[in-house]
This record gives C-alpha cells, sequence and structure tokens, in this order.
C-alpha cells in the first residue's frame, strides 16, 4: 500500500506531480489524501486508488481498514496495466513525436 498526500496549494488542482506517475508504475493500490482536482480524477481511472480529502481521517482510516483486511485475503487490488502504459516514456514520447509531425505538416503545407 502506498501514501500520497497533496496539500491544498495554488494550482494543484491542475498540475499532477510526478510521484504520482511512479505510484501507479507499481501497479500497487495507493491511498491518497488529495484535493478534488486533476490528480484524483487520473487516481481514480488507476483502478487501485481510495482517494480521501485532506481533512477526511475517519474516511481514510475506514479505507486504510479495508485495504488491510483485502491484504489479509490475498485480495488487494491492482492498477490497470493498459492504464499506466500510456504514462510510460516510450509512449508519452511517441505522442510527442506525433504531434511535432503534425505541426511540421501544417508549416510546410502554409509555405506552400
Amino acid at each position: 500500500l502506498l501514501f500520497l498526500t497533496l496539500g491544498q496549494r495554488e494550482h494543484i488542482n491542475s498540475v499532477t506531480p510526478g510521484k504520482v506517475f511512479e505510484y501507479m508504475g507499481s501497479l500497487k493500490p495507493i491511498i491518497a489524501y488529495i484535493p478534488e482536482g486533476v490528480t484524483r480524477d487520473l487516481l481514480s481511472e488507476y483502478g487501485a486508488a481510495k482517494c480521501v480529502g485532506i481533512k477526511d481521517v475517519e474516511k481514510g482510516a475506514d479505507d486504510i481498514e479495508k485495504l488491510f483486511k483485502l491484504w489479509k485475503r490475498k485480495e488487494l487490488p491492482s492498477g490497470k496495466p493498459k492504464f499506466v502504459d500510456q504514462f510510460e516514456r516510450f509512449n508519452t514520447a511517441k505522442v510527442l513525436s506525433n504531434v511535432l509531425e503534425l505541426i511540421d505538416k501544417e508549416n510546410q503545407q502554409q509555405r506552400r
């Protein structure tokens, strides 16, 4: 079980720290004390994260207890490999390469 916490700061609702992608890459369950925003949305799609508000101690404790019981039964959830794969460097570099090729083609057409 991995633990993640993000405090309420400016722009935190629109920025995802790199550590989140490292955590998802492990495919392990994550308990995250985070505010609403893109990181929470991302972890919801990951498939093995419990997200609670940064001050919701009771809910977090309940989720930790549930995950502990799942661990004892050897039933911990795992992240979705297909979802996580899209964030691998090779795949993100490929997407960037495709975008740059499209921009180059548009620039070439505009020069004609």
